[in-house]
This record gives structure tokens, sequence and C-alpha cells, in this order.
């Protein structure tokens, strides 16, 4: 699979270590899940009932081994295996999920537990409720105007993205730039950055957004 690893004994065990390739939790299929890879690895080896389950119901990242793929208003849904630990057949699997606000939730979690029961698992969410506001609606035309005055820009409208945002911590409120069209800002990986030019453009148009809200 042209990935990187490493296998060594430590006394009594044997430790493989497998590098994959990071991508933000809400795109996660710009990545490469070693946690995937590595049980693929495993199942040739061993028997075991969580590296069955992985490879079952988690080895894709709409959800749709699991059946519940949907897209909505807000795009598709992703899965995120994020973090696992398993010590002494004792195991934890963390699942980040983005979910469009029009999924049926109860009918999402009913098939995870399914999933579960096949294997005897247990199974806990904590599903906050999705961030949507309509793209019509005076916040999001302010904001778009104000982008529009500085940038000239009438092509690219108003997006919704899978991004978890401090947004949620506030009614009626979305995150709002900074990146522009064409740059890649390395966001959440080494060496993130802003050009000059592009924060002083996105302080004229935070400036101008501003401007707007308080004139509403």
């Amino acid at each position: 699979n042209n990935l990187v690893g490493e296998i060594e004994e430590e006394g009594n065990h044997t430790k493989l270590i497998l590098k994959g390739k990071s991508a933000h939790a809400s795109t996660p299929d710009e990545g490469i899940n070693a946690i995937i890879f590595l049980c693929k690895y495993l199942a040739t080896v061993v028997d075991n009932k969580l590296v069955d389950f992985i490879l079952e119901y988690l080895d894709d990242c709409n959800g749709k081994k699991l059946g519940i793929d949907h897209t909505g208003m807000m795009g598709s849904l992703t899965l995120n295996l994020g973090v696992i630990s398993y010590c002494k057949e004792e195991f934890k699997i963390i699942l980040d999920l983005r979910c469009p606000h029009d999924i049926d939730f109860d009918g999402m979690i009913e098939k995870f537990q399914t999933a579960c029961a096949n294997y005897g698992f247990r199974e806990n969410h904590n599903i906050g409720k999705a961030l949507y506001i309509d793209p019509d609606s005076d916040l999001i035309n302010n904001l778009h105007t104000a982008y529009v005055n500085v940038t000239g820009d009438t092509i690219n409208k108003p997006q919704a993205i899978g991004g978890g945002t401090y947004a949620k911590s506030m009614p009626n409120c979305v995150a709002f730039g900074a990146e522009f069209l064409g740059e890649d800002n390395l966001i959440h990986g080494n060496n993130e950055n802003i050009k000059i030019d592009s924060l002083l453009k996105a302080t004229e148009i935070y400036c101008h957004a501003l401007y707007n809200s308080i004139k509403v």
C-alpha cells in the first residue's frame, strides 16, 4: 500500500507502527487512516472481533457500510475513525461524525447500535445539534455583501462545510473567513500560515461585515 511502517520486539510483545496521512476530520477521504490499514494486516495474522468490526463497518468515510450514509443540503455525512485504544481485550473507539442537519438522527443511531450489538459491543454517543443558517437570511446576505464589496467576486457563494466551529457556541452565528479561493493555508497542518495581503483584505471584509450588521 506504499505506506511506511516499523516492526520491533519489546520483551514478550511485538510493536507495530504504521504511518498514514493526516487530514482534517471533516475530510477524512483526503487522508490515509493508519488504523484501517493496520487492521487489514492484523486480519491476516490474528482472529479478533474488534479488527473484524472495524473492517466490516468502519472502512469507509461516509458511513455506507453502517447504512448511515446521507447527502443533504449541507453535503454528505462524513465518518472519521479518529482514535482507538485497546488493552487486554478492553477497547475504546472514538468516531468523528459530521452530519447534515436534515438526516434522520434517531435512525442513524439505531443502525449504529445494531452494528455494535451484532458484536456484543456497547455504544455511547454525544451528537450536538447541527449548525445550519438559511443562506437567504439577513446574516448570510450581510456577510456575503461585505465579501463582494471588497473582492468584487460575485461568482462564489456562501457554502456549508463539515467543520466543527466556534460558531456553535451562540445562536444565529456562522464561521466567516479568512481563507481565499486558490490559497492553501495548510489549515491544521504543519506551517499553517496566511499571507499578509490576505490578512489585510480579510480585515477589511470584517469591517464591512460589522458595519452592515450594525446598520441592520
